[in-house]
């Protein structure tokens, strides 16, 4: 999006065992915001389209840095979190939100990855800050 900048994102926990931390994101954060997946299908002669709409939750992709986070106690918490795009002026609300996934460590750069938070579509809201 032309005239926007992007980039600093703060990741705060907002309740639960680590409220008040601030997760550090390692590279790039992508979030699956619509809570729904489409799908398509079309008949055997092409006469007719028809789609699907699946629920699926709220998802926030990342890797983190380990540094001193107990990821076991995170793991087995609900907790709300909010993602702040600093540059973009927007703040991502996560409430009930729970990590998923397989956490892998890295002895090289110290990332904690194969982790997702999710929630469900209407414990998601977005805002201008």
């Amino acid at each position: 999006m032309a005239g926007k900048d992007y980039g600093v994102v703060i990741i705060t926990v907002r309740s639960g065992p680590l409220a008040g931390r601030t997760l550090q994101a390692m590279g790039e954060i992508k979030l699956k915001p619509s809570g729904y997946k489409i799908g398509g299908e079309v008949s055997v002669d092409h006469q007719a389209h028809n789609r699907s709409f699946e629920p699926s939750p709220v998802v926030a992709m990342c890797d983190f840095d380990r540094g001193e986070i107990d990821w076991d106690q995170l793991a087995r918490a609900r907790f709300d979190m909010t993602w702040e795009e600093e540059h973009a002026g927007l703040v991502h609300y996560m409430t009930q939100a729970a990590i998923v996934g397989e956490q892998s460590d890295s002895f090289k750069d110290g990332k904690a990855t194969g982790l997702e938070v999710q929630c469900t579509k209407p414990n998601y809201r977005k805002r201008a800050v």
